[in-house]
């Protein structure tokens, strides 16, 4: 008997059998014993054991190399142990050997230990002793399956044998044990690694686990779908303990020789969309395709114009390889346009396109730069509370943030203020996205009275910016009575009505006041109000009607208490009016190009565009009126399809001519222009005068941009002039006829 090594070392060990006082030779048989490779549990630092782990890459490498060597001998019968890491290494070994499968030959448990690194186990041992299961506890019967699927190879009909066998493990994970019942199948054959009881239950303690070797079984008739089914590992104690595998096997007719590929992805390459211009391409994609056939392939790629098309990673593709890759990327320097194409993969052998790649990529003309939108947005407002006059310790500073929300640069002006020290601007010029900030704090020696102002920050673009700052000074005190001032009430304000639509949402533009009147137990006084103007419902860019209200806090006064607890939150109405919409006016509608001044004759080409008012509204908002011009008019009436709205005519005969041009009202509700069905006229009369070259030839026929049909109006051919010429050329061919007979 010879042990041959896993990788680490070999022991020997030979045998002969012999009868003893017996003369003749027995026969005697030599026993290879061959450990598995390398599995991924021994990687890891596991105990395995009963646990199925499959051979790892080291493992396979490690065995082929040995076998290379010669180390492993050629036999007549082959056994393995049902383990898959034993089953496996046999077949990287023999091929084409038919093993035997014993069940006795299964590695023994390990225990607690089972699949387990020794760490695991010293984390156990932490676990803290005090900690013990309630007796009480209420007893759960749980059986796991893994895996729970087991989808076979296909087969082909009339097999003689399954080369496949897969195994399934099932868990006791209650608190109970169970007794497991082996299930009867009538498509597989389902065998425990371990011997059971001749009764065929199992039993397994909690933790327990016991592996079945599954397999189809043989004379399975081919047919369209797959054998499918639910093998169920049930308990005898539960109906509820249970564990469902699903086992599949397809068993097709013999294949027939097919050649075909697929290609993934299977939709389109998106590159996207860039601008003319663009300097560097889109990323490049990668696409893998895969011999779904039966036959070899050799890959051919059709080459688009305006792609770079790398080479696949594999020319010829076999059954069962890897699938081949190759990139796509669009090229540089690609003009505007749509340039969608496709890539044909074409296997040489034969000639036929296997598959296709869609490509999608645009190029778009560059974008305008953005019209100048400037905005800034500035803390909204500052408190700083009440000083009785005299006061020496001022209020802390506070601090402005001022940021550039617009798309271009803005430059800021420091800003002032006699009531309160400005701090210098961190930043006058600001990007957008930009912030500047500066301090604002109280002067000292302020009389009595409320500074509530509003600082203004001043920007060469004209934006509206700033903040509203809030100070009280009280009289100072000159009585020695101890009569509390206490807070009686609240005077609300009144409510603000008739806003214009798109008013801003700030405290100032919603005119809500800074100040409300409040009585105390000595009498009437004003206190300052902090608005929540941010948290209303208010929109500024909304088209409709709006009422809404601005909740404020009231700011006692330094001396008032609210011992009864008055509620100092008050509430304005606010009505902002709807959008009316922009009236286009009727008088606004233009002809240009023709003058009543001009100068014109019948050679003159005359062009003329007609102009809409509020046909430059290219934002309209739902209420907008425009006129869009419709037709015109000399001596017929002409009328445009559409934009541009240009004609152009000659008249052939001198005269005064008026040219009518008819524009319809349309109005904007919300989605697009609808027509009214008003309508308005414009006119310019003109003079043409005759040519001072006459030609023979005709006139040419009026041509007009855009419209249905065309004019010419007069006609200058001089007819005189022909007869003159008519009469002239009879006259002569009279004399000289008389002319002939007279000589003969």
């Amino acid at each position: 008997m010879r042990v041959f090594p896993r990788i680490f070392g070999e022991r020997d060990a030979t045998a002969a059998f012999y009868r003893p006082g017996k003369e003749k030779r027995m026969k005697s048989y030599t026993i290879h014993l061959i450990r598995h490779g390398i599995c991924e549990g021994n990687l890891e630092g596991r105990y395995i054991g009963r646990t199925q782990s499959p051979l790892a890459q080291e493992g396979i490498q490690a065995l082929l190399e040995l076998k290379r060597k010669g180390i492993y001998p050629e036999a007549k019968k082959y056994y393995a142990s049902p383990c898959v890491r034993c089953v496996d290494t046999l077949k990287v070994l023999y091929p084409t050997a038919d093993p035997e499968v014993i069940l006795e030959l299964a590695e023994c448990d390990f225990g607690d230990w089972e699949n387990k690194k020794a760490e695991d186990h010293e984390n156990n041992e932490q676990t803290d002793p005090g900690e013990t299961s309630d007796p009480a506890a209420e007893k759960i019967y749980k059986l796991t399956a893994d895996p729970t699927e087991l989808p076979f190879d296909d087969l082909t009909a009339g097999y003689e044998k399954v080369e496949t066998t897969s195994t399934v493990t099932i868990k006791n994970e209650g608190t109970e044990a169970v007794t497991l019942v082996q299930p009867e199948s009538e498509f597989f054959d389902i065998a425990p690694v371990s011997e059971v009881e001749s009764s065929g239950n199992i039993q397994l303690a909690q933790g327990g686990e016991q592996t079945f070797t599954v397999q189809p079984k043989l004379g399975l008739s081919a047919k369209d779908d797959p054998y499918v089914e639910e093998l169920v590992f049930a308990s005898d104690e539960s109906t509820e303990a249970s564990a469902t595998v699903t086992a599949s096997v397809m068993v097709k007719t013999e294949t027939p020789k097919t050649v075909t590929a697929t290609v993934k992805p299977e939709g389109p390459l998106k590159f996207g969309t860039l601008e003319q211009g663009y300097e560097t391409a889109p990323d490049a994609q990668p696409v893998t395709v895969e011999n779904t056939g039966t036959e070899a392939i050799r890959i051919q790629l059709s080459a688009p114009e305006d792609y770079e098309v790398g080479e696949p990673s594999a020319e010829v593709l076999n059954p069962g390889d890897k699938a081949a890759t190759f990139t796509v990327q669009p090229k540089t320097g690609l003009q505007v346009g749509d340039h969608s194409d496709t890539i044909s993969v074409t296997d040489q052998n034969t000639g036929n396109t296997l598959a296709e790649v869609r490509l999608e990529f645009t190029v778009s003309e560059p974008e305008p730069e953005p019209e100048p939108n400037p905005g800034l947005s500035v803390t909204d407002s500052l408190e700083f509370g009440t000083k009785e006059e005299g006061y020496k310790e001022l209020p802390d500073a506070k601090k402005v943030t001022v940021t550039n929300t617009g798309n271009t640069k803005i430059v800021l002006k420091q800003p002032s203020s006699n009531a309160y020290t400005i701090g210098t601007l961190s930043a006058t010029e600001l990007e957008a996205g930009d912030n500047a900030t500066f301090s604002v704090q109280p002067v000292s020696g302020l009389s009595q009275g409320e500074y509530l102002e509003d600082i203004v920050i001043a920007n060469d673009a004209n934006v509206e910016a700033y903040v509203n700052v809030h100070f009280s000074v009280t009289k100072k005190k000159t009585d020695n009575s101890k009569k509390a001032n206490n807070l009686t009430g609240i005077k609300k304000p009144s409510d603000i009505k008739d806003l214009p639509n798109g008013t801003q949402k700030t405290q100032k533009a919603l005119k809500l006041p800074g100040t409300v009147k409040i009585t105390t137990t000595k009498g009437e006084q004003k206190a300052s109000v902090k608005w929540d103007v941010k948290g209303s419902s208010y929109d500024p860019s909304s088209a409709e009607r709006q009422i809404f209200n601005v909740k404020g806090t009231v700011i006692l006064p330094e001396g008032v208490k609210n011992p009864n607890k008055i509620s100092t939150v008050i509430a304005v109405s606010i009505t902002v009016n709807g959008y009316q919409g922009t009236e286009a006016a009727a008088s606004d509608n233009k002809i240009t190009g023709i003058d009543s001044n001009g100068k014109y004759d019948t050679n003159t080409k005359i062009t003329f565009t007609a102009s809409g008012a509020g046909m430059d509204n290219t934002n309209p908002r739902k209420g907008d009126t425009r006129y869009q011009p419709k037709s015109w008019k000399i001596t017929e009436t002409r009328t445009w399809d559409g934009e541009p709205y240009t004609a152009t005519f000659r008249v052939s005969k001198p005269g005064k001519y008026t040219l009518k041009a008819t524009f319809g009202q349309q109005k904007y509700d919300g989605s697009s222009w609808k027509d009214t069905g008003t309508q308005s006229e414009s006119t310019v009369t003109f003079t043409v005068s005759q040519a001072a070259v006459l030609t023979a030839t005709p006139s040419p026929a009026v041509t007009q941009t855009n419209q249905k049909s065309a004019v010419q109006t007069g006609d200058s051919t001089p007819i005189m002039t022909f007869v003159i010429i008519l009469i002239v050329a009879v006259v002569c061919i009279g004399g000289i006829l008389v002319y002939r007979r007279k000589k003969k």
